[in-house]
């Protein structure tokens, strides 16, 4: 006996052999989709314990619909922050004021912070040019960066005194030049008024900030290679943070060195005199600049353009990283 099927359905051992498939399929998906998923949440071990005697401070990762935001520590009291970017990198600092600087996407934005043994702090973002930061174990807001610039007030009568001479540009023809520029920039986390240069400040331990670029539409021969900004000129900056003892009523001034460009890498040499006392209170502080080349910021030589993998040479792509301890979603 024959069995006969209408034309274009298919047998019911085919339509076994087909559900199948489907479902295998299904499970396959469901496997890889678990898998993926699971590997996404991996994350990279959290720091042990902090010191109780000393405070720490990090910045901050949010993962939102249309990509992720964050902070980080850029400077401490005249230090560089080098190496890749990580939010989630957490800062010992001792207890007592610190001048410390925090990268808000391009935004450098300079703080004052005085800490306690044990305190835990978190520099959250809220707005293109503000942060607030948080001490964890209380929930209490420290600090927020939202303040315009001030004007410079004029000080007590036992007030010190401190300037900023001008920056200068090595070149390889003209030698030595004024291209640059240097101001003073906070003072305690309050904005001056811009490209103040001088100012007076109440005596004590003082957490100032200095802002020193260079940006033309010339180009020195001595820079290699030629970097652009998206205004179409090339340039080079740092805003900087210090922590200054200053004594009432000296005068103190802040002397850059020639600025000297290579290849994604800027830097000057500072010196500050008290010129009361008739010495120098720092030598040789180098302070590393940041650049902008073709959208990707280069922070202090470094590019925080990243991404999470690259394809190698044999067109292997490996795993993503693992997420930062510390990143959360919104």
């Amino acid at each position: 006996m024959r069995l006969s099927f209408p034309r274009g359905r298919a047998s019911p051992e085919a339509q076994h052999r087909g559900t199948s498939f489907v479902k295998l399929l299904r499970l396959a998906a469901i496997a890889i989709f678990a898998a993926t998923t699971a590997h996404a949440q991996e994350r990279e071990p959290a720091p042990p314990p902090q010191d109780p005697s000393l405070a720490t401070i990090r910045g901050d990762v949010i993962h939102g619909t249309f990509g992720s935001s964050g902070t980080r520590i850029a400077a401490i009291n005249g230090r560089t922050i080098f190496g890749p970017e990580a939010s989630c990198a957490r800062h010992d600092l001792a207890p007592g004021p610190h001048s410390i600087v925090v990268a808000n996407g391009r935004a450098l934005l300079p703080i004052r912070l005085d800490v306690s043994a044990g305190d835990v702090y978190v520099v959250e973002k809220a707005g293109k040019d503000n942060i607030l930061i948080r001490e964890t174990r209380s929930g209490a807001i420290i600090s927020q960066t939202s303040a315009p610039p001030n004007a410079s007030a004029p000080g007590s009568a036992d007030a010190a005194t401190i300037r900023i001479e001008k920056a200068r540009i090595a070149t390889l023809l003209a030698g030595s030049v004024e291209q640059g520029s240097a101001n003073l920039y906070t003072v305690d986390g309050n904005r001056l008024t811009d490209k103040t240069t001088s100012t007076s400040v109440e005596p004590g331990t003082r957490a100032l900030s200095f802002m020193i670029s260079h940006a033309s539409s010339a180009f020195p021969v001595s820079m290699q290679p030629l970097v652009i900004s998206p205004s179409g000129s090339y340039g080079w900056w740092q805003v900087f943070p210090l922590l200054l003892d200053l004594e009432p009523g000296h005068s103190y001034v802040i002397r850059p060195g020639e600025l000297r460009m290579g290849n994604f890498n800027g830097q000057v040499v500072i010196s500050i005199h008290d010129e009361t006392a008739g010495k120098d209170v720092v030598s040789g502080l180098p302070v590393a600049l940041n650049v902008i080349n073709r959208g990707a910021t280069y922070f202090a030589g470094v590019s925080y353009d990243t991404q999470t993998s690259f394809t190698d040479k044999k067109a292997k792509r490996p795993p993503p990283k693992p997420k930062q301890w510390c990143e959360r979603d919104r």
